[in-house]
């Protein structure tokens, strides 16, 4: 099955030092940002076994490398 079909989205919420934010937000959303902030190399993400980590790590490598094809194809 495609992983387009099989990804339900899960939501998350970030937590940095020690405190946690109040608004749940879609999980690749949240990630794509936290990425696009200037001094942040990486996000760990922390969820249940079974919670859809891998899945959704499979999907924003997915997105990452369509934006770059459709990127590299425009220059």
């Amino acid at each position: 099955m495609p992983l387009e079909e099989m990804y339900v989205e899960p939501y998350g919420l970030i937590e940095r030092d020690g405190q946690t934010a109040s608004n749940v937000e879609p999980i690749l959303d949240l990630v794509e940002r936290l990425l696009g902030e200037p001094r942040v190399h990486a996000v760990v993400v922390k969820a249940d076994f079974g919670s859809g980590k891998s899945l959704t790590a499979r999907t924003l490598a997915m997105r990452m490398a369509q934006r770059f094809l459709t990127e590299a194809r425009a220059a």
